[in-house]
């Protein structure tokens, strides 16, 4: 059990003989919080459970007869295209002339569409034989705050619970994949007939949506072996997009998608079609192997197979593939050789590692992945050990290096 959505207000509660177990807060807590939220996830000793977090209970402890707004959803799943709306309802409010809240939503998911009275408010504002109108929505980066008023200076307010305005968004990306997600509405303020002070009460929620994604997305970063630190580590210094990388990735249909990568090596793969089979990720960066990853991408929820968030982890992509033949051998080895010592050299020319020169660095990249074949290497291709020039190690003693295999 967790208090107000932290997880760090937490306890394990008793059951006893019968399986029972009482969940509360003490009168005090609500003099110092007000409403407050409880969440109880159930599982056994062998932590077998529901799915978390759509599996977490949620529960509202509020004083009787304290005055709150709530959010509803007119949907529980939803997918791209389709519109959502919540509304906002009002409860035990007096006296209510004109009210005011604020959504937040991600922009690149999301987008408003409207913002109109409910229904079943205007029914009621009808009985009363008064009208109100919405406020013209004020639209800002991720956040729309919308308000509404009883057009009648006379009337003396509402009094009681009642829903008052829908905001409806359009799904325009089903790249989003929080369980249990909601759109944050924080506080709700709302006027009384006659005053200018406004009244301030938290906005609770108790209901949830589901984005029900048919597209995966994959997120992680590129491990070129001759950019890592000792700690494994990618250097921050340099600009990753000037590299030359390829980051795609194929499905057993032989559709290619292609990724994006920012400079810090952080590479993207998005709209990838929900399906049964594999997908092998590739990571492609000049002077290395091929870096391959095979997975399958998805979730099934309640027999439908939806996309997934994925942070893949893909192997290193083994430095010292100097010519691109996907294969580590003497030839790489020939290649610094003979421009060893150089400055101003490519990756084609020997500098792995693009410090400006090619140099010991360079060819033990080599040595240390020597006869290493990329994944993506044909079956006949075959690493070469020596030529004419020698053995790797006879390479190494010319240029005044010590083989260390």
């Amino acid at each position: 059990m967790y208090y107000d959505y932290s997880p760090y207000l937490h306890k394990f509660l008793p059951i006893n003989a019968d399986g029972d177990f009482k969940v509360g807060i003490t009168p005090e807590s609500f003099k110092v919080e007000g409403p407050m939220n409880t969440g109880v996830y159930i599982f056994d000793y062998a932590t077998a459970g529901p799915d978390y977090p759509s599996g977490v209970n949620n529960y509202w402890f509020i004083p009787q007869g304290a005055q709150y707004a709530k959010t509803s959803y007119d949907k529980k799943e939803v997918y791209k295209n389709d519109e959502l709306t919540v509304t906002l309802n009002a409860k035990h409010v007096k006296q209510f002339v004109a009210g005011e809240f604020n959504v937040k939503f991600l922009e690149k998911n999301f987008k408003f569409a409207n913002a109109k009275l409910n229904p079943a408010f205007e029914k009621l504002l009808s009985e009363k034989g008064v009208i109100a109108k919405v406020n013209e929505p004020k639209l800002e980066a991720g956040s729309v705050t919308i308000g509404g008023s009883i057009d009648d200076k006379n009337f003396a307010g509402l009094d009681g619970d009642f829903p008052f305005i829908d905001v409806t968004f359009k799904v325009e990306n089903d790249e989003f994949y929080e369980a249990n997600a909601q759109l944050e509405s924080p506080i709700f303020v709302y006027w009384k007939q006659g005053e200018t002070e406004p009244n301030r009460m938290r906005v609770l929620q108790d209901q949830t949506f589901s984005v029900m994604s048919l597209n995966s997305l994959v997120e992680g970063n590129i491990k070129p072996g001759a950019f890592l630190n000792e700690r494994g580590y990618l250097d921050e210094k340099l600009d990753y997009t000037k590299l030359g990388v390829k980051v795609y990735a194929t499905d057993s249909y032989r559709h290619k998608f292609e990724g994006s990568l920012d400079k810090y090596g952080y590479f993207k793969l998005n709209g990838l079609p929900v399906n049964n089979r594999d997908y092998n990720l590739y990571l492609e960066v000049p002077g290395h192997l091929t870096s391959r990853l095979t997975t399958k991408l998805g979730t099934e929820k309640d027999g439908k197979l939806l996309g997934q968030y994925y942070y893949a982890r893909p192997d290193e992509n083994l430095a010292g593939d100097v010519n691109g033949d996907k294969v580590i051998d003497i030839k790489d080895a020939e290649i610094i050789a003979s421009n060893y010592g150089k400055k101003g050299v490519s990756v084609k020319g020997g500098d792995l590692n693009s410090d400006g020169i090619v140099d010991e660095k360079d060819i033990r990249f080599v040595e240390k992945n020597f006869l290493k074949k990329g994944p993506d290497a044909s079956k006949s291709q075959t690493a070469v050990e020596k030529s004419k020039s020698g053995t790797l190690a006879d390479i190494l003693k010319k240029l005044g290096l010590t083989p260390k295999k």
